[in-house]
């Protein structure tokens, strides 16, 4: 739950800037539900330390603290959001231009299989 959480996300933010917005939908209710089921577990000790630390992305489990689910969802979200878009909108210090950003989301978001997310094999 936790990897499909954090691919999920970020496959959301690259559909956004694509203007995909169904496809952007999509993928965040799947990243959104996974986050809730991940989190939800976590907190009632579902899950075992070792998988943690095997399965779970660092990034995640940096976010794992907070009042609520909701706000820990949103902290990864936010985070996956920004890594997704890092070398996106920029390339060092330098702005793209909007073609390049949507030459760079598009590739980013073929190469991650972004489409698969969520569906039947």
């Amino acid at each position: 739950m936790a990897r499909l959480l954090w691919s999920a996300f970020e496959c959301s933010s690259l559909a956004g800037h694509l203007k995909e917005i169904k496809e952007k939908e999509r993928l965040f209710n799947l990243g959104y539900k996974s986050g809730r089921g991940f989190f939800t577990a976590l907190e009632e000790n579902r899950i075992e330390k070792a998988h943690i630390s095997e399965e779970v992305p660092m990034v995640v489990t940096i976010f794992s603290e907070g009042p609520s689910v909701d706000f820990k969802v949103g902290r990864v979200y936010s985070a996956a959001q920004e890594e997704a878009l890092r070398d996106v909108v920029k390339s060092g210090e330098r702005l793209n231009s909007e073609e390049t950003q949507q030459l760079l989301a598009r590739a980013k978001f073929n190469r991650q299989n972004c489409r698969l997310l969520g569906t039947p094999q």
